[in-house]
């Protein structure tokens, strides 16, 4: 991702930019009522 309000002269001679990664998980009841699930 590229870091914000970094003027172009500055980004012409160095990359500036940040890898950005993320996961999640979580618990999920298996008899769980879905009728109002978007």
């Amino acid at each position: 991702m590229a870091l914000p309000l970094v003027p172009a002269f500055v980004r012409a001679h160095v990359p500036l930019a940040v890898p950005v990664e993320a996961t999640a998980h979580g618990t999920f009841p298996r008899y769980a009522d879905l009728s109002g699930w978007p």
